[in-house]
């Protein structure tokens, strides 16, 4: 459990991974989240 907490990725497989990305990140929030967050940020 704890070697998967404190794991490492190499630089040679993070730049091969993004090269083969389509680019960017990927969405994940839709819009309902985004107004959830947003109100959240508002009253706290």
């Amino acid at each position: 459990m704890k070697q998967d907490l404190f794991r490492k990725k190499s630089i040679s497989a993070m730049i091969h991974e993004s090269s083969n990305s389509d680019g960017g990140l990927k969405r994940t929030l839709t819009a309902a989240n985004l107004v959830t967050l947003g109100i959240g940020a508002i009253v706290g």
